[in-house]
């Protein structure tokens, strides 16, 4: 049962100490940045579809830190189901910081202000 893996994990996640951390409004720009970032890593890009793109600002660092899902297609030509990604924006680009679908990803959204959720 995956949730069952999940749901303790999350209800234990929270915050990285000290984080004071608020919710970010992305440009569409950024929106563009992130989704070519992601679909440059998947096998069929061009099936990608993206779900919850969520971004929060560390008030202390300035980081923009960046969670959503997105479905695709793998080698088989199905689709995956909503794999969960973590990255940052640093300028007008985006750096993926979690492998696509890592068990991790949401907890590490979470620790970082991003309530990305299933």
């Amino acid at each position: 049962c995956l949730t069952c893996f999940f749901f303790p994990a999350i209800a234990s996640a929270q915050l990285a100490p000290g984080l004071k951390a608020h919710a970010y409004d992305l440009s569409v720009a950024a929106i563009d940045a992130i989704k070519a970032a992601v679909t440059s890593i998947l096998i069929n890009p061009e099936s990608a579809r993206f779900a919850a793109i969520i971004a929060s600002e560390n008030e202390k660092t300035d980081q923009i830190t960046v969670c959503g899902y997105v479905n695709a297609k793998n080698s088989s030509g199905r689709y995956a189901g909503n794999q969960p990604f973590k990255g940052v924006l640093k300028g007008k680009r985006f750096v993926i910081t979690k492998p696509l679908g890592s068990s991790m990803t949401i907890i590490r959204c979470i620790y970082h202000g991003v309530p990305l959720l299933f």
